[in-house]
């Protein structure tokens, strides 16, 4: 019981300190310019490996109970395009989800993003031991990885929306932007990049510009701009999911293994 609870708590960690070194290793190698983008690397290696690997058997258990043995059709029905193809949108996607959103953040927010991640890994650690009494092998992972993923970032979503919309600060100068003006506003707050890491970055943070512009014209609508919040709350979702796979990761890939 107590080796099975460390080994949890250890693989949580593991993913926590992943997450929080390549964070780290980001916000300063930006300022190498494109050669920056190679710090991210590892964690979207982690991501896709994490991913992939929770898919895989359970997409393969379906295709052996659909497709009959010996028909050609397994070459092209095994599963594993699919789950790459999966896998390397949901890196790709949200390694540039954090990369843009964490050089936006404050070191206090920093921290719970982290947090974020050990209970999310943590969770996924727990659910296994339930999902295991009720799920054969390999669908017990894939389920409790659903659950961990739904438990943890529903309740992080709504905080992340309220503090957003709640505590989020208006810059002065849009109350009297124009909208092209609130584009470059936002253009103007990328972080000192160079070449051509600086204008990759300038469209997400064009859009964060346009996005505060919105919601200062209708700060007399309150509820409807709440809405403008929900894409940065989305994030929660991205953070949640990265901490269950990286774990997953570390204790498949390592911790099992050096049992």
């Amino acid at each position: 019981m107590w080796d099975s609870m460390r080994q949890q708590i250890n693989s949580a960690f593991g993913a926590t300190v992943v997450v929080g070194l390549t964070i780290w290793w980001w916000r300063v190698a930006i300022d190498f310019g494109a050669w920056g983008m190679l710090s991210l690397f590892p964690l979207a290696v982690f991501m896709f490996a994490g991913a992939w690997d929770i898919a895989l058997a359970p997409r393969e258990a379906r295709v052996q109970r659909a497709v009959r043995k010996g028909s050609s059709l397994h070459i092209w029905c095994s599963g594993r395009l699919g789950t790459s193809i999966v896998s390397t949108v949901f890196a790709t996607v949200g390694i540039m989800v954090l990369a843009w959103q964490t050089l936006k953040l404050p070191s206090e927010q920093i921290g719970l993003i982290l947090a974020a991640v050990f209970v999310a890994g943590f969770v996924y650690g727990t659910g296994q031991r339930f999902a295991a009494r009720h799920f054969n092998r390999p669908f017990d992972r894939e389920y409790a990885s659903r659950m961990a993923t739904w438990l943890v970032s529903i309740p992080v979503f709504f905080v992340t929306w309220y503090g957003i919309w709640a505590w989020g600060e208006q810059p002065g100068t849009m109350l009297e932007a124009s909208f092209v003006e609130a584009i470059e506003i936002g253009r103007s707050q990328v972080p000192a990049a160079r070449g051509i890491l600086s204008e990759v970055l300038s469209v997400p943070f064009a859009y964060d510009g346009a996005k505060l512009w919105a919601v200062v014209q209708l700060r007399e609508h309150p509820f409807i701009a709440l809405l403008f919040s929900a894409d940065a709350a989305l994030f929660s979702f991205v953070v949640v999911r990265t901490g269950v796979v990286v774990t997953h990761f570390l204790q498949s890939q390592i911790f099992e293994r050096t049992k």
